[in-house]
């Protein structure tokens, strides 16, 4: 396809906008050097093979770049490596971030999902971390920026499980219950392992003696689990038993 990992255009020294003009003087101008009236009579061995896949690899630059159809179908496969590669360096930004995260090294994990999201500006996960690592990070006066990026999150994709549970999360400590409740709920329904969602959405129906929400979302999430032994569920055993 390329010499050097060189697409077509680069190979002829073009841009993506090169025009058929353009185009041909590149390869007159590349080519004019390795031309074989130049080799006549040279015994030139193993150089021989190279300097053949150098002409061959401009005949196709050129053959692609000339015909418009081919050059369209060209331009997509291109378009797409590009995407992949774009998302591919995003996604080891990410996860560099969500290590940051997880360590406790809230600045710089910043940064990362900050660069993430640039890179990779329609991934839900990546506002959604983001959102949540700006309020751990800088507290109540990021609040709105930090909720506009999980509300975003949600945007992009209304059942992001951990924009759900940051949202609520974030909601419920800043006091606006309504959102903390359905958010909470939504990030339980999906996943019923989430031991911080389980903690802010219970404070909540305990600060108004709701002990019938509690019970129905203990009992919910124990059908959730299932059989599991683990020790939520065991721990949510316990809380019911104890709830009245």
């Amino acid at each position: 396809l390329e010499i050097h990992g060189k697409n077509l255009y680069e190979l002829l020294g073009v841009d993506r906008n090169a025009g058929l003009d353009q185009i041909v003087a590149a390869y007159e101008r590349r080519t004019r050097k390795f031309a074989p009236d130049i080799f006549a009579g040279v015994d030139l061995g193993p150089d021989g093979a190279k300097l053949e896949n150098i002409r061959s690899a401009y005949n196709r630059a050129f053959k692609v770049l000339c015909d418009p159809s081919i050059r369209a179908g060209y331009d997509k496969t291109l378009d797409h490596a590009e995407q992949e590669t774009d998302l591919l360096g995003a996604e080891l930004i990410f996860s560099e971030a969500r290590a940051l995260l997880e360590s406790g090294d809230l600045q710089h994990a910043l940064v990362k999902f900050e660069q993430a999201v640039r890179a990779g500006p329609d991934q839900a996960a990546y506002h959604a971390f983001l959102g949540w690592t700006l309020y751990l990070a800088e507290g109540e006066p990021k609040v709105l920026d930090a909720r506009e990026r999980l509300e975003h999150a949600l945007t992009l994709d209304p059942g992001h499980v951990d924009a759900h549970d940051f949202l609520g999360r974030l909601a419920a400590a800043t006091g606006d219950e309504d959102t903390a409740r359905a958010s909470l709920e939504k990030a339980l329904e999906a996943d019923p392992t989430r031991e911080q969602a389980l903690d802010a959405l219970t404070r909540i129906y305990e600060t108004y003696s709701e002990f019938h929400a509690t019970e129905r979302i203990y009992r919910r999430l124990i059908r959730a689990l299932g059989d599991r032994t683990s020790p939520l569920r065991r721990r949510i055993w316990k809380d019911l038993a104890t709830l009245y």
